[in-house]
């Protein structure tokens, strides 16, 4: 176990470990691979195998420990890696299996833990992942399934939950979907079925209320609209039919009452159907009530109307008031027969039917009887009508008043009245020398005389005079004669001062449409006239007239329509 290299040395030197040398050497001996010298009392004198975990690679080296994930049998020149799934210790002769969820590479220090959604066996060399349908937590030695409402699929870290319209069952490695009718809440286990009067379309997380006017069984994708005649509130699982006087159409919420005029005499009806003329009805009614006497209606009323004055009805049911017939009027609402219809009083007329008060009669017109359409305007001769509202015209008389407010005239001055257009609105003042009788329409000429001579003298005359002379001779027993003339009539009177010589002269002209009849009765009859006119600037005129006249009597006639 010593040496000594050189002579002349003064001791011997230890060889070094794993190396040995006998008696008397001069060198040491390296020990071979896998062995290293063992020390005897501080000696080495022989090589050894190294001991199982350790190695000596290198002759003449110690033996080393063999690191951890490495073994080695006893003589070792090197450590072997354990294989996957084991390991070791430093210094180990052998390799131990990993456990259950965990793994170790060839010649790995130490197991490592399997992640989660993967497992391991006992002496894995890797982890493997859980299948679909399952999943683990990290160091499982096994994957474990999903439960119901969730799913894995494959990943194996954990199970998802189903969404919202899907399901799964355990161990699922998907969700499925839940169809139309059906509903899933997020994690469901399965699709619940909609119940009636609800819907629901695929993948619905709940199902939906039928809205108003619709309906539905159960499971229904789609909800059924109402009939007419039907109606449904809002989640209903069917139809309730109209009840009388309401209506509903398609689709309908609720059925709805009559409108007034209108009503449905049946349950689910569709419509309401207008009141018939002579009825009425008020909201939701299923009949129409009959108008009472003295009221009517057109169709699709809501009121009988009050008959109005001028009118009656004595029917029920009546579509249309009867007007008051010509003649005839009332005042009052809601009469029922025409015993309502007042005739017109004296003086009053009415001409058109339904009139609800009766008109005067105007001046120059009455009426002389009740219940007239129209009033007369004919009056009788001599007669005359003063005032609106007349019952009767009033003879003329001495004491009637003049139409421009005059003041009556004394007897000489009689009144007539003429009815050839009709009814006067006044009386007639006969011209001076008429007189007339009683309910006449015309005045009577009056002239009775002698031969009267009269001279006269012309003092001077200028410029233009021109004289007519006029001899009627008739000789005749009875003569009758009817004249209807048109007749202008100039008359020029002289008038001469006693204490001077000069004349005025005054001109006055008519125009007078005359109808005349004479009658004479005479033997003999001789009329002379002689007529001077006299035109001048500034000369005096004096005129000369004689007449002779022989005449029992004379009456003429003349009813005279204008006068001045």
């Amino acid at each position: 176990g010593t040496y000594s290299p050189t002579s002349q040395s003064s001791s011997c030197t230890t060889c070094g470990v794993g190396t040995i040398s006998a008696l008397g050497a001069a060198v040491c001996s390296n020990c071979t691979a896998g062995k290293t010298s063992s020390s005897q009392s501080g000696f080495h004198q022989t090589c050894v195998a190294c001991q199982a975990g350790t190695f000596s690679a290198v002759p003449g080296s110690a033996c080393q420990e063999c690191s951890a994930g490495t073994l080695s049998s006893d003589g070792a020149t090197s450590c072997t890696q354990c294989a996957s799934g084991k390991t070791s210790q430093v210094s180990s002769s052998s390799c131990s299996n990993c456990t259950a969820g965990y793994f170790a590479a060839a010649g790995a220090v130490s197991c490592t833990q399997c992640e989660a959604g993967t497992y391991s066996s006992n002496g894995a060399g890797s982890c493997l992942l859980c299948p679909g349908g399952k999943y683990s937590t990290a160091g499982s030695s096994s994957c474990a399934p999903c439960s119901a409402g969730t799913y894995s699929n494959g990943t194996g870290a954990a199970c998802s939950q189903c969404t919202e319209g899907r399901f799964s069952s355990f161990g699922a490695s998907a969700c499925t979907d839940c169809q139309g009718g059906k509903y899933a809440p997020t994690s469901a286990s399965s699709c619940a079925t909609c119940a009636a009067g609800t819907y629901s379309k695929a993948l619905a997380d709940s199902c939906l209320l039928c809205p108003a006017g619709n309906f539905s069984a159960a499971s229904a994708t789609i909800c059924g609209q109402c009939s007419a005649g039907t109606s449904s509130a809002v989640g209903s699982s069917g139809c309730t039919g109209c009840l009388k006087g309401t209506s509903a159409p398609a689709g309908s919420g609720e059925c709805t009452p009559c409108a007034n005029g209108t009503y449905s005499p049946t349950s689910s009806s569709a419509s309401c159907s207008q009141c018939p003329s002579g009825t009425y009805s008020n909201l939701g009614k299923f009949e129409c009530t009959v108008c009472d006497q003295g009221t009517f209606s057109t169709g699709s009323a809501s009121t009988c109307t009050v008959c109005f004055p001028g009118s009656y009805t004595g029917i029920v049911g009546a579509s249309a008031c009867l007007d008051c017939h010509v003649g005839k009027y009332s005042t009052v609402y809601g009469f029922k027969n025409d015993s309502a219809c007042t005739s017109c009083q004296l003086g009053e007329f009415v001409n058109v039917s339904g009139s609800s008060a009766c008109k005067e009669c105007l001046v120059g017109s009455y009426a002389d009887a009740t219940g007239q359409s129209v009033c007369d305007d004919q009056t009788d001769d001599g007669a005359w009508v003063r005032r609106r509202r007349a019952e009767k015209s009033t003879e003329c008389n001495y004491a009637t008043m003049l139409s421009d407010g005059q003041n009556p005239v004394d007897d000489s001055w009689p009144y007539y009245a003429s009815s050839d257009n009709g009814a006067d609105h006044e009386c007639l003042r006969c011209v001076s020398g008429q007189a007339r009788r009683r309910r006449s329409t015309r005045c009577i000429r009056t002239t009775t005389s002698s031969t009267t001579a009269t001279t006269s003298s012309t003092s001077s005359t200028t410029s233009t005079s021109s004289a007519t002379t006029t001899t009627t001779t008739t000789t005749s027993s009875t003569t009758t004669s009817h004249t209807t003339t048109t007749t202008t009539t100039t008359t020029t009177s002289s008038t001469t001062s006693t204490s001077s010589a000069t004349s005025t002269s005054t001109t006055t002209s008519s125009t007078t449409s005359t109808t005349t009849t004479t009658i004479s009765s005479t033997t003999t009859t001789t009329t002379t006239t002689t007529t001077t006119s006299t035109t001048s600037t500034t000369s005096t005129t004096s005129t000369s007239t004689t007449t002779t006249t022989t005449t029992t009597t004379t009456t003429t006639f003349s009813t005279t329509t204008s006068h001045t």
